[in-house]
């Protein structure tokens, strides 16, 4: 290969040089009076008027005179003086040409012709990550990323892409005039929920454009039947569940059910929820919960996610119409263990009998913290043995009390008026503590009570026409869950 590109390189050189040669010639009389005539006009030895009539007539006859013989250079044509050398076609060693610079260059099946070629990929989006970040770590230019994202934040918030969204680019690689490689942006597609996708793609202007796609979708019932072994998250997942589902499933019946305390082997769980398919790629979304269901020690509770003619939204109703929500939420950690209780105890740094007023949630670092129920933070400070501290008032007198957490959530100040459920810090190990866990008060009138024994009423209940509405849809969501076969992988 190397011999064939060795003389493939003289004969190109010998062509490229005659081909100089001639053209140079072809152009020397015109060069000559164009010279002669612009110094004869400045020195003024001929009239203006003939001086532009010779130089309009010169000009022409070197036009033709080259076009003319430039016949010769089109097929064939020798590579040097000597006239030893065979003539060359130069179409007949055309394919050879670009077969050797293939093997050169390392590319295959490209006409190089154009050096032009289209790239595809795609990248899922790391923690921090964003569009324009990853556009740029391919080497696209950033004019053009900056006005395709430009674009395509026309039509999204970027502040809601999240680690993982999938994003897919095409590009355009190909050689400017000095022979560099460069790359042009053609299109940027992203999918930020399954109903729809964002195409950003170049026009014949050079102008990007954002358009909205519709996806064919569907939706069907999932149910999804259960009992639990050990912990009552992972037997949901196993079970089939959306991790989303469970989240809100524990979340629902957290009012409820202590599931660091009441939950035994052997009780069920059972939920309705609904999911959008994308027929397309298959992927699916879960919607939200219809109905739920679970038995703890033989008692059963239901709950049906139902909104209310003239409610904001849907909240949980058990199949009476009250509402699941009360003043404070049994457990302001999701996943966590009751590692200790209530009451006197021995101490296990300070090795005495202690009364200890709260109880022990034990999570890993950076488990998130939820409030037990409405209220104002009244403290948010570092406080002694408790280390990172946050205490919130509530109505009808009670307090409740977050102790050694690793950090609060963004927003978090004192004053702020925080809703239940909502995060207000991380799980920590701060102040005088064995291990990451968070020691949760409950007191009332300033006095410390057990927070597993606190009963509180629901927040409100359904009446009238409400209600009546309320059973229908109750009895509608039963009829589907009996109809729906429980998954099954």
């Amino acid at each position: 290969m190397r011999e064939k590109w060795l003389v493939f390189r003289e004969k190109f050189l010998g062509h490229v040089a005659n081909t100089t040669r001639i053209f140079c010639s072809r152009i020397k009389s015109v060069v000559f009076w164009v010279v002669f005539v612009r110094r004869a006009l400045l020195n003024r030895l001929f009239n203006e008027t003939v001086i532009t009539f010779f130089m309009i007539c010169t000009y022409i006859w070197g036009l033709v005179y080259f076009y003319s013989r430039s016949g010769e250079l089109s097929s064939k044509h020798k590579f040097c003086d000597n006239e030893d050398i065979e003539l060359i076609d130069v179409e007949k060693y055309r394919k050879e040409i670009y077969e050797t610079y293939d093997s050169i260059m390392g590319i295959k099946g490209q006409k190089h012709r154009n050096f032009k070629r289209v790239v595809e990929e795609s990248h899922d989006l790391e923690c921090g990550e964003s569009v324009s970040d990853f556009l740029i770590s391919m080497g696209l230019p950033r004019d053009q990323v900056y006005s395709s994202v430009s674009a395509l934040s026309s039509k999204l918030d970027m502040r809601f892409i999240k680690a993982g969204q999938e994003v897919s680019v095409s590009y355009e690689c190909f050689q400017n005039r000095r022979g560099a490689s460069e790359k042009r942006l053609l299109s940027v597609e992203i999918k930020p929920e399954i109903a729809f996708s964002l195409r950003v793609f170049r026009d014949k202007n050079g102008k990007y454009l954002c358009k909205k796609i519709k996806t064919t979708i569907s939706s069907e019932y999932v149910r999804i039947d259960g009992k639990v072994r050990k912990n009552i998250y992972k037997d949901m997942i196993k079970a089939g569940a959306d991790p989303a589902v469970v989240s809100e499933f524990i979340k629902a019946f957290s009012y409820d059910v202590n599931f660091q305390l009441d939950l035994q082997p052997g009780d069920l769980f059972a939920v309705l929820y609904k999911e959008i398919v994308d027929k397309d790629s298959g992927v699916r979304q879960p919607c939200g919960i219809m109905c739920a269901k679970i038995t703890v020690s033989g008692r059963e509770y239901r709950l049906y996610k139902h909104r209310p003619s003239g409610a904001p939204k849907a909240v949980f109703y058990n199949q009476c119409g009250v509402s699941n929500q009360k003043v404070f939420l049994k457990t302001p950690v999701d996943g966590a263990r009751l590692s200790s209780r209530f009451g006197k105890r021995k101490h296990p740094i300070l090795s005495y009998t202690k009364l200890h007023k709260g109880v022990d949630f034990a999570a890993p670092i950076g488990t998130p913290i939820m409030a037990a129920g409405d209220g104002v933070i009244e403290k948010m400070c570092f406080f002694g043995a408790y280390g990172n501290y946050i205490l919130i008032r509530h109505g009808g007198g009670y307090q409740t009390a977050y102790a050694h957490v690793s950090s609060y959530a963004k927003g978090m100040r004192v004053g702020k008026i925080v809703r239940q459920g909502q995060k207000i810090a991380f799980i920590g190990a701060t102040g005088r503590t064995t291990g990451p866990h968070l020691h949760f008060e409950v007191l009332r009138g300033g006095k410390h009570i057990d927070p597993t024994s606190v009963k509180m009423a629901s927040l409100c209940s359904l009446s009238g026409k409400q209600l009546l509405e309320f059973r229908e849809y109750a009895r509608r969501i039963s009829e589907i869950y009996i109809r729906t076969k429980p998954y099954c992988e």
